[in-house]
């Protein structure tokens, strides 16, 4: 049987959303991931929504990270849709 490692983990965040009119947001955050006797990952992320209707929407995200044990640069695209009520 494999030994099992126990790693604490600290992650603190601070985020700042904004509303643009009725069918749009933005937001910017910071996270930090803080794991014992590792490196830190640090990243600034941001991105926004649009709702399409009131049960679709299209976002997006990107980002950047500010030491070794975080992704340099990322960028995602997504699609949601709420199946209200189908089941």
């Amino acid at each position: 049987m494999p030994a099992q490692v126990s790693s604490n983990l600290f992650e603190g965040t601070l985020s700042l959303e904004r509303e643009l009119g009725e069918s749009a947001d933005m937001f910017v955050e910071y996270v930090g991931d803080y794991p014992q006797h590792q490196i830190a990952s640090q990243v600034l992320n941001f991105g926004g929504a649009w709702r399409l209707t009131r049960l679709q929407q299209i976002d997006f995200h990107a980002g950047f990270g500010f030491t070794r044990a975080a992704p340099s640069a990322y960028f995602g695209v997504g699609y949601s849709f709420h199946l209200n009520g189908l089941f």
